[in-house]
């Protein structure tokens, strides 16, 4: 299936759910994100994740991000993308209590804070440290 980005970096009203996916006593420590996967979309990819709070059932959260952001921003791969959206779910399950879109989008704002928190990592790995692959989880 293939889908467009109608509203790349924007939340709409008709991507909120108003799932209350988390108790008001969230800590980070209670919940689990796991990054299951992607699929191809009309000009770009649909990253999905698994967000289970205890207690709660387990909900689906996705990404749409646009190719444009790899070809149009120096310093950021295909292969960033799915970090760059886990550090963004994280976040928002960790501030926010509540998670009120089950359908999110990178925005420029995300991308300029991934590249800065990243930025002092860089030329630290030699070449063989680059090939080693980590797994995502919190």
């Amino acid at each position: 299936m293939r889908q467009s980005f109608p509203n790349a970096g924007h939340h709409t009203p008709a991507d909120r759910s108003n799932i209350k996916a988390f108790d008001a006593g969230y800590s980070p420590a209670k919940a689990y994100v796991r990054y299951v996967g992607f699929e191809g979309i009309d000009g770009g990819r649909r990253l999905k994740f698994r967000v289970k709070s205890t207690g709660q059932t387990a909900i689906e959260v996705t990404f749409d991000i646009p190719d444009t952001v790899f070809t149009g921003t120096v310093g950021v791969s295909i292969q960033d993308a799915a970090p760059m959206a886990f550090e963004k779910l994280v976040e928002l399950l960790a501030t926010e209590n509540t998670l009120e879109a089950t359908r999110l989008f990178l925005t420029d704002a995300d991308i300029a804070a991934y590249l800065h928190r990243h930025e002092s990592h860089k030329g630290k790995h030699s070449r063989s440290d680059s090939t080693t692959q980590t797994d995502v989880a919190a």
